[in-house]
């Protein structure tokens, strides 16, 4: 299903809600969504700052990044590193970026 993930991460990323990074990664741009972002746990009695740093605090280290725009935007696609598998896409060599 590698062929359909890239399709879909085009796809979010004509869309505007995706972004490239320099190391061929491919971020989802969490702002773009504006305040719906966190709106489920409002939901459960929590704020939405305490859900993003929750989030920040839960977060994959694996997808921590210098290059993304916002600390709670997430990984779509993830530029491959030496010695992981990978597969090619329009931004390099990498893998899917969530799981």
């Amino acid at each position: 299903h590698i062929e359909d993930i890239v399709q879909f991460t085009q796809e979010v990323v004509e869309q505007g809600y995706g972004y490239t990074t320099t190391d061929g990664s491919v971020w989802f741009d969490v702002a773009k969504l504006g305040g719906a972002y966190g709106a489920f746990a409002e939901g459960r009695g929590t704020s939405t700052a305490a859900a993003q740093a929750a989030a920040l605090i839960e977060e994959d280290p694996a997808s921590a990044s210098d290059n993304k725009r916002d600390q709670r935007d997430f990984a779509l696609w993830k530029a491959a590193k030496e010695g992981e598998i990978s597969w090619p896409s329009p931004w390099g060599a990498g893998r899917p970026g969530w799981h």
